[in-house]
Formats: structure tokens, sequence, C-alpha cells
């Protein structure tokens, strides 16, 4: 099951970041189309606005389920960096599970969302599509976060805050440390 983990989490952090950033291209270009056209040429295209929420949603939740297995979420360390070692993966354990609550919480609470926006056909600002495409990124993301939340206790609890995985490095989507030039 490690390996598997092992092998399967690094490439679902892969994939979020790069549909994260295809999403995010997706709204810059889509902004630039929204300005030429409202100020170059007088109109627009309703659903470009549409385009631009979704695409920053996907953008966020994607990002942060990315982010979560690399453990680069935005941390204050202030307190925990004064903390021995034991207290601080207990801390760091603490924190997790908090945060994976929250993630299961979300993702439950999204579908719901979700599940009600296809029922009764509920549709974007523009009309122009269902309005689920762009909510669906709350349960998507805050799911692949869960997954790489419960990969980090898991490992925090093998193998402590400090201590690296095993056979485990950048290709694993660990984070490395550059040498010095």
């Amino acid at each position: 099951m490690r390996t598997l983990t092992r092998r399967l989490l690094p490439g679902v952090a892969s994939v979020s970041s790069v549909l994260a950033g295809a999403c995010l291209t997706l709204a810059m270009l889509g902004l630039v189309a929204t300005a030429a056209l409202r100020y170059v040429f007088g109109g627009s295209w309703p659903w470009l606005d549409d385009l631009q929420h979704w695409t920053l949603a996907w953008t966020t939740f994607l990002g942060a389920a990315a982010l979560g297995l690399r453990n680069d979420h935005i941390a204050m360390d202030a307190l925990s960096g004064s903390l021995p070692p034991r207290a601080r993966r207990v801390l760091d354990l603490l924190g997790t599970l908090v945060c994976l609550a929250c993630a299961l919480l979300l993702c439950w609470l999204g579908w719901v969302s979700l599940d009600i926006a296809a029922s009764y056909d509920q549709r974007s600002v523009s009309g122009t599509f269902p309005s689920w495409i762009g909510q669906a990124a709350v349960p998507v993301g805050c799911l692949l976060m869960a997954l790489t939340l419960t990969h980090h206790a898991g490992r925090l609890m093998r193998h402590g805050a400090d201590e690296p995985e095993p056979e485990a490095g950048p290709a694993a989507g660990q984070p490395h440390e550059e040498t010095p030039q």
C-alpha cells in the first residue's frame, strides 16, 4: 500500500499542479479577452465571466491539493520552531488532522451543493453553462487535499516531522534542498 501511495500521490500532485496552472492561464486569457472586448470593441461575451470565476476556483482547489503533498501550505512556525522535536511532531500531526477534518467537511458540503445545483439544473450567471461545473472544484479539490493530508498524517505517525520518508525524494513529490554554488 505504501508503494502505491508513494507512486500515486506524486502523480496526483503533478496532475493537480499542471491543471491548476492551465486553469490560471485560462483565467488570465479570459480576463484579457474580456477587457479587449469591453474597451476596444464595446461589447462582451458574458460566458467569459463564468469562465474566469470557475477557473480561479479550480486553480485554488487543485493548487491546494498539490501543495498538500509537499506540505507547502502557508504555516506559522514561530511557536513550533521553538518546541522540542517530539512536541513539534505532535503539533504538526494535530494541525494536519484539523486540516483533514476541514477538508472532509468541505468535500461533503461541496458535494451536497453540487447535488442541489445538478438536481435543480442551476445555470451559471450568464445562463450558458450548468453551475455544477464550477462548483465541482470544491469537492474534487477537497477530496484530493484529504488524500494528501491523510498521507502526510501517516508519514508523521511513522517517521516523525524531522525525518525524511524512506526512498522518497524530489521525484516522489518531496521538496529538495538546493546545493549552494
